[in-house]
């Protein structure tokens, strides 16, 4: 029989474009997957777009709940960059903030490790539409300036 070490990381990992997709109300910019669907949802699964992902979201007490009845150590998300900075760029979404900042608190007071990427294939869909996308490599310099910001945000958690 296979035994693991005592020490062992046990977690799962997601983004935020999978869990939380599109909430209308709750400040979030569109990003390119929210684009895309609006193009061509005949392109996902049963016409499954961004707002009927998992219900992450909406029920994200539950699932850290869940995180520990598995057995969980460490969970590794995204943050949706369009749901801090709806345009890419200027304004910071306060309500993103709250969700973030209120599941990340929850996830370490229950003692799991947190990991978190900073960018999961969801570019604003605004940095696009001003010719802000990757074809010009623009948005790694305006990526920096989301980082810095995010983790500025994040030292008071």
């Amino acid at each position: 029989m296979l035994i693991f070490p005592k020490d062992f990381v046990w977690g799962s990992s997601t983004s935020g474009p999978q869990t939380e997709g599109r909430v209308l109300g709750d400040g979030k910019g569109d990003n390119l997957w929210d684009y895309w669907f609006q193009v061509e949802p005949n392109r996902y699964y049963n016409g499954i777009g961004p707002d009927k992902t998992s219900t992450f979201y909406e029920n994200w007490e539950k699932d850290i709940e869940l995180l520990l009845e598995t057995g969980h150590t460490a969970f590794r998300t995204s943050i949706q960059w369009s749901r801090i900075f709806p345009q890419g760029r200027g304004e910071v979404n306060p309500q993103g903030v709250a969700f973030y900042r209120h599941v990340f608190e929850a996830i370490k007071a229950k003692g799991i490790r947190l990991l978190v990427n900073l960018y999961h294939f969801d570019l604003p869909f605004a940095l696009q539409e001003d010719g802000d996308g990757w074809e010009i490599r623009r948005p790694s310099r305006l990526m920096k300036t989301m980082r810095v910001s995010v983790l500025k945000l994040m030292e008071t958690w």
